[in-house]
C-alpha cells in the first residue's frame, strides 16, 4: 500500500502543527517527518502527546541558523519511499521555512501549505487558483491544551439551578449590597472556613432572604454557596448565556478549567473552543473598586501571560459589571495593547454579550 508522509517545522506554536497533522492524516500507515531544533525537543513531545495517534514518526534535528546544515539533514532523510509529501511550513525560523520550501518543491508529488490564521490555510506550492482551505478536522479543549504541554480539569459548576443564575443579576444590581458580599468574602478568607454561620456577617440574612438565595442549611452558608456569591455566579451567568446560544457544541465550552503541569498552574473562568481558537474569558463583578486597584492591571497581564502560554490565535477577554465608563483610559489602553477586550455591563443588558465575542456567527447549530 502507498503510504504517504506529512511534514512540519516545530516551533512555539504546536497547535497548527497539531491541526495540519490530523488533516493530512489518513491511515494508520501514514508517516510523520518533525523537522525541529534542539530547543524544540519538548514540543514534539507536546504535539504527538496532544494527538495520541498510532502513526510512525521521525524526527529531524538542524541548526536552525544554518541553512547548509537544514539542506544536508533535509538530503539524508529518504523522502522518495512516499507516494504524497504534505508540508506544512508555518512554523520554525523563516531560514527553515524557506529551505524546506526550496528543497521540496522540485521533488515530485509535494504539497506545500502555509497556515494563515487559526483555522485556515494556504496551499503555496503547486500554485493554485482556489488556494485557501478551512480546516475539516477539529481539537477538543483538552487536545489544545495538551498541545501547549498542559493537562486540563473542569471544576464544573457549583450546584446553583440555572434559572437562579439568570435572575440573580437583576437581584444583584437591585440590592446594591456589595459590601455584604466582600464583608462574607474577607470572613471567609481569614481562615479559609469550610462554612460561615450567617448571624457572624452584618445584613447578611436579610440579603439572603431579599435575594431568595436557596440554602442548603439555615442558619449557615457554606463553602460553595459562599464561592457562588462572592463571583462564581457571574462566571456561571456568562457561561449560560455563551452556552445557550448554541454558537459551539456544549463540549467545547467549559466552565471553571484548570491547567498545570510542572511550572504552572492557572484557572481560567470561562474556556470556549470555536472552529479550532481559543477563547479565554476571565469574569470580575467588578474589576474597579477601590479595595484592589490593582485589580484591573494584575487582571490584565494575567491573561497575557496565559495568552502567551496557549498560542498567537488565543483571544483573551474580561467581563465585568463595571460601567464602561468607570474603568481608566490607561486600562483599556492596555488592555487594548495585549489583544484584550474587556466587554462591560452595557453589553450585557443591552444584550449584545455573544456579538463582541463571535460577532456575525450564527446562535443554532
Amino acid at each position: 500500500m502507498d503510504k504517504n508522509i506529512i511534514i512540519v517545522l516545530v516551533s512555539q506554536q504546536t497547535i497548527q502543527n497539531v491541526l495540519f497533522i490530523k488533516e493530512f492524516v489518513k491511515s494508520n500507515d501514514d508517516h510523520i517527518l518533525l523537522i525541529s531544533t534542539k530547543g524544540m525537543k519538548e514540543k514534539e513531545e507536546w504535539i504527538k502527546n496532544s494527538l495520541n495517534i498510532q502513526n510512525k514518526y521521525h524526527s529531524i534535528i538542524v541548526d536552525e541558523y544554518d541553512n547548509k546544515d537544514i539542506l544536508q539533514k533535509l538530503k539524508e532523510f529518504d523522502i522518495h519511499e512516499y507516494k504524497n509529501k504534505y508540508i506544512n511550513i508555518t512554523g520554525g525560523t523563516k531560514l527553515m521555512s524557506i529551505e524546506t520550501y526550496d528543497f521540496f518543491k522540485s521533488i515530485e508529488n509535494c504539497h506545500i501549505y502555509y497556515i494563515t490564521r487559526g483555522n485556515e490555510y494556504k496551499k503555496i506550492f503547486p500554485i493554485e487558483e482556489e488556494n485557501t482551505y478551512n480546516f475539516k478536522c477539529s481539537v477538543s479543549i483538552k487536545e489544545y491544551f495538551k498541545a501547549y504541554g498542559f493537562e486540563s480539569k473542569e471544576s464544573g459548576l457549583l450546584e446553583i439551578d440555572k434559572e437562579y443564575t439568570y435572575d440573580f443579576l437583576e437581584k444583584f444590581l437591585e440590592n446594591d449590597r456589595y459590601h455584604i458580599i466582600q464583608e462574607l468574602q474577607r470572613k471567609r478568607g481569614v481562615n479559609n472556613l469550610k462554612k460561615v454561620n450567617i448571624s457572624e456577617v452584618n445584613g447578611l440574612g436579610k440579603f439572603l432572604s431579599d435575594i431568595a438565595f436557596p440554602l442548603k442549611n439555615e442558619g449557615i452558608i457554606s463553602k460553595k454557596e459562599i464561592e457562588y456569591l462572592t463571583g462564581g455566579w457571574f462566571e456561571e451567568y456568562v457561561y449560560y448565556t455563551l452556552k445557550d446560544a448554541n454558537i459551539v457544541q456544549d463540549t467545547d465550552i467549559l466552565c471553571g478549567v484548570s491547567k498545570k503541569n510542572g511550572q504552572s498552574d492557572n484557572e481560567f473562568d470561562i474556556v470556549i473552543l470555536k472552529e479550532n481558537q481559543l477563547h479565554i474569558i476571565e469574569c470580575k463583578t467588578y474589576i474597579c473598586n477601590n479595595d484592589k486597584s490593582s485589580l484591573p492591571l494584575d487582571t490584565i497581564y494575567k491573561l497575557d501571560s496565559i495568552q502567551k502560554e496557549l498560542g498567537l490565535f488565543a483571544k483573551p477577554y474580561i467581563i465585568t459589571l463595571n460601567k464602561a465608563h468607570e474603568i481608566k483610559e490607561a486600562h483599556k489602553k492596555r488592555a487594548g495593547q495585549y489583544g484584550i477586550k474587556i466587554l462591560t455591563i452595557e453589553n450585557i443588558v443591552e444584550g449584545n454579550l455573544i456579538n463582541n465575542i463571535f460577532p456575525n456567527a450564527p446562535q443554532s447549530l
